[in-house]
């Protein structure tokens, strides 16, 4: 870092910060280096870090005298921005605030000392930290020039009234950049902001008298008079410039800003041997893409343009344009006034217009539904505070108003805001904390009570106790006794005496549940006989058989047992569940040493085989006997037979009565048996 000691310095007192200047302190190399001096990043002033980064421009004798004419006119330039900068003020407003392209002027010149040698130079805020990027960088680079592209128009034609307010500044100043192109621009594709560098190259003229001249450099931007002296002059040769010189610049800068490119890029080159023989054929825009001065390149990107300007450049300002190019090229008086352009840039930058807007209601119920709705020109978007979104212009929004507050709808737009605003007033909603009954179901004749807590109304009625409605207070509590299910209603009036809330509980009235019987047809029972069990119920939501399942709620139902068996009958109703048991026993079978009783076997002639028992002994009435031996008989069928047994015990005798009874009745289709005494047993088989 290295430091120039200032032995002279000038404030443009844009900031109070440059009021004194006694050191500045600068990279030891510079960052760029232009025809007419170099361009240092500034690190301090007095010792101190600056609020707005500076950058420091030191002269150099390109030719002999420019460093102090270039000096000299930054001084001279310099008060009359400070002039116009005290006027503004005093109109409560400023330099920076009224012509924002001016950002980038002087903020202080100096002569000074660095490292032995005198130097001058000026400062100057830095732009590429405020977000600002060289025009030529954007037309260069291709996230930058796709980032400009997406600028709507109306946007670029923000950055162009900036540049022709600030040069009829500039006119008036009597000064004439001279070298406005490109790189004499900076804009923030963010703001839309534009600023205007390079002013040291320019010229200031006192009178009409006087005729100007200065250092000039070819680029395609400069008047057609500026091409024609360039062609002869030599190196160091000054070039007469006057007010008009930049009035073409800034027509050419105009077309440059809104559309990306020159308005006669289509040319093979824009020297005048090319553009005097297009001109002396047709006027601008017009174009034979097969005359010798079309450049047939450039064809595609031709019939682009010719679409974009005849459809989205303003009517006004294409004219603007179209004039000065047709006209100003050949007459530089017709050239379009900074006036003229301000008008024409100014008429599309109208603020937004609300045609209406409208909102339902304004003091409401907390909760409830509120809708604005509007319709506006020239708005780009539209916001309402406390609502999330943003809005097109013509549009509404539906929201649940909460709470008493300003809602403001912002209208914006390209060029301005328009706003409007409403208070809503909110009146907290009715809040039935509790409507509730002790219980919801009942038994006929029981009593409970039903509670209520309200917030929040103006009345409280209930409905359906003792049949008229009744007016209670917001908390409380009432006994009830129905003879059948009711419905109970609680109706809130709110505090805006006009909105009722309701609520509604239901109190449900049974009758019990009730087992009438549950049993069973046998209470002893023998193995392999089955029980039959009948129950009766009423009121059941339910009826289950445990071990069995849910059952109709009246019915029967046969089971055979294995044992001793307790059944259970379980009855669901309204308030709980009723049981009831059964229990069936199962006696013992008699101890049978052997017993043999093949399954019989029917042969022909009507003749069975059938065993019996060893210790029972078998006698005819009829010779129906055929054979036998010890316990086998083959039996006539139509016949009949005794059977004599010992004596058993009376149970025991009856299983194997049964028994045997089973076994015969399963090869017979008819037994007529007749009990004889004395433990005998008459069978008459029958076919």
């Amino acid at each position: 870092m290295i430091q120039i000691q200032i032995h002279d310095f000038l404030s443009t007192k844009v900031s109070s910060e440059y009021n004194t200047i006694i050191t500045v302190d600068i990279d030891d190399k510079p960052f760029a280096v232009g025809g007419f001096g170099e361009v240092y990043h500034c690190h301090a002033i007095n010792g101190n870090k600056l609020t707005v980064p500076q950058v420091i421009k030191i002269f150099l004798e390109k030719y002999p005298g420019s460093a102090d004419t270039n000096f000299n006119t930054i001084k001279r330039l310099q008060s009359k921005f400070d002039k116009l900068n005290q006027e503004l003020i005093l109109k409560q407003s400023s330099l920076i605030e009224e012509y924002p392209a001016f950002v980038a002027i002087p903020q202080f010149s100096f002569t000074g000392n660095l490292n032995g040698r005198m130097v001058k130079g000026y400062s100057s805020d830095n732009l590429k930290l405020k977000n600002y990027f060289e025009f030529e960088d954007v037309l260069t680079d291709t996230k930058l020039l796709d980032k400009f592209y997406k600028t709507p128009v109306p946007r670029r034609i923000y950055f162009a009234y900036q540049l022709v307010s600030a040069f009829k500044i500039l006119d008036d100043f009597k000064y004439i950049h001279a070298d406005l192109k490109p790189g004499a621009i900076f804009l923030n594709l963010d703001n839309q902001s534009l600023a205007i560098i390079d002013y040291d190259s320019g010229v200031i003229t006192e009178t009409q008298r006087d005729k100007p001249t200065t250092w000039g450099a070819p680029n395609d931007w400069v008047a057609p008079e500026i091409w024609t002296q360039q062609i002869n002059i030599t190196k160091g040769d000054k070039i007469r410039v006057d007010s008009f010189t930049d009035k073409w610049s800034v027509a050419v800068g105009v077309n440059y800003l809104i559309t990306g490119i020159h308005p006669l890029f289509y040319l093979k080159e824009l020297g005048p041997g090319i553009t005097k023989q297009y001109f002396n054929s047709t006027q601008w825009p017009n174009a034979d893409t097969n005359a010798n001065y079309f450049e047939k390149d450039n064809e595609s990107y031709y019939h682009q343009y010719i679409n974009f300007i005849n459809t989205e450049i303003p009517p006004q300002i294409k004219d603007k344009i179209d004039y000065t190019i047709n006209f100003g090229y050949k007459n530089p008086a017709a050239r379009t006034s900074y006036n003229d352009w301000q008008k024409a840039l100014k008429s599309i930058q109208n603020p937004p217009h609300i045609n209406f807007c409208t909102i339902s209601k304004t003091e409401l119920l907390e909760g409830e539904d509120v809708v604005i709705a509007w319709s506006a020109e020239n708005a780009v978007s539209v916001e309402v505070s406390n609502i999330n979104g943003v809005y097109s212009a013509l549009d509404k929004v539906t929201f649940k108003a909460t709470s008493s507050k300003d809602y403001t709808i912002k209208f914006k737009g390209y060029y301005g805001e328009a706003i409007e605003t409403f208070k809503i007033k909110v009146i907290p909603a009715p809040k039935i904390i509790n409507f509730s009954s002790d219980y919801t179901k009942l038994k006929k004749g029981q009593n409970t009570r039903i509670v209520w807590n309200i917030n929040n109304c103006t009345t409280v009625t209930i409905f359906n106790v003792d049949k008229l409605p009744q007016k209670v207070s917001s908390n409380g509590s009432l006994q009830i006794s129905p003879n059948k299910t009711t419905t109970y209603k609680i109706e809130i009036l709110a505090l805006d005496n006009k909105t009722i809330t309701s609520e509604y509980i239901t109190v449900s009235v049974f009758s019990e549940g009730e087992i009438i019987s549950f049993k069973s047809n046998l209470q002893y029972i023998l193995p392999t006989v089955p029980v039959l069990l009948t129950w009766k119920t009423k009121n059941a939501i339910k009826v289950e058989l445990l071990g069995v399942g849910d059952v109709a709620n009246n019915g029967e139902l046969e089971l055979q047992p294995k044992g001793d068996t307790t059944y259970l009958l379980r009855l669901t109703d309204h308030f709980g569940i009723i049981e009831q048991k059964l229990e069936v026993k199962m006696l013992p079978l008699p101890i049978i040493e052997k017993v043999k009783i093949p399954t019989p076997l029917i042969i022909s002639n009507n003749i069975i085989n059938v065993s019996m028992p060893n210790y029972a002994t078998v006698s005819s009435q009829l010779p129906t006997i055929i054979e036998f031996n010890d316990v086998d008989y083959r039996i006539k069928l139509d016949s009949s037979l005794i059977l004599s047994t010992p004596e058993l015990v009376e149970n025991e005798y009856e299983i194997q009565y049964n028994s045997f009874t089973n076994k015969i009745q399963r090869i017979f289709s008819q037994i007529k048996n007749e009990f004889i005494t004395n433990n005998k047993h008459k069978y008459v088989i029958k076919k």
